[in-house]
């Protein structure tokens, strides 16, 4: 559940930042997470080996396959003590979404095998304590902040701030929309309910209909 949540906020954010549009069907971004399982029995702590699994393509996906794999390491490890990290390989593996399985690929290379090298052309950088400072300074209010303010400082829902801050410019404009004066409240409802219905069926966002926040700010 952690892993679907962070990757969940990993969209948001890389999305939320203009790093990329990050479409999981259009292949923007996969999630390769690597599994294995901590057995603590007869006073002993055993370790299984860690399997990566590749190139998931839904957070469905992420939670479905974390989980069959979690699972498959525990029953591997009862039925052979040694099935644990130093034993036995780490794996490469891949999720049949159909059949619910994670399936073997390969053994997993260890650093040496990739025979990596320097490349010559890339030169060194060395991140100073201002160059880091320069760059917070720039950073736009994150979409879990954004949230959590959306909450307290206007009442929403949960549920409601989440959908609002899904899209940086649609959450933008409903703050516009409140300085026009409208009641906080009743917007949030309106841009769940009305206005991301609209813009969805349109396959656009809300700031995309032309309807400008001194509109829907007397609308509401």
């Amino acid at each position: 559940e952690e892993a679907y949540v962070f990757c969940t906020e990993l969209q948001r954010l890389v999305t939320h930042l203009g790093v990329s549009e990050a479409v999981m069907q259009k292949g923007q971004m996969r999630f390769e997470p690597n599994v294995n399982v901590v057995i603590e029995a007869e006073g002993c702590e055993s370790r299984t080996p860690i399997v990566e699994i590749k190139n998931l393509n839904s957070f469905r996906s992420v939670r479905q396959a974390i989980e069959y794999e979690a699972q498959r390491q525990i029953a591997a490890w009862e039925e052979d003590h040694d099935y644990q990290l130093g034993k036995a390989s780490n794996e490469n593996r891949g999720w049949n979404a159909d059949r619910g399985v994670t399936e073997f690929q390969r053994r997993k290379e260890a650093a040496h095998d990739y025979r990596y090298f320097p490349d010559p052309d890339l030169a060194p950088v060395e991140v100073s304590d201002a160059m880091l400072e320069e760059i917070r300074a720039t950073l736009p209010e994150l979409p879990i902040a954004r949230r959590r303010r959306f909450v307290g400082q206007y009442g929403l829902a949960v549920k409601d701030a989440e959908t609002l801050v899904e899209h940086r410019a649609t959450g933008e404009l409903f703050e516009r929309v409140i300085a026009k004066g409208a009641p906080a409240e009743v917007v949030g409802k309106q841009f769940v309910n009305v206005w991301l219905k609209l813009a969805n069926d349109r396959g656009m966002a809300v700031t995309d209909l032309g309807v400008d926040a001194g509109r829907i700010a007397e609308l509401a």
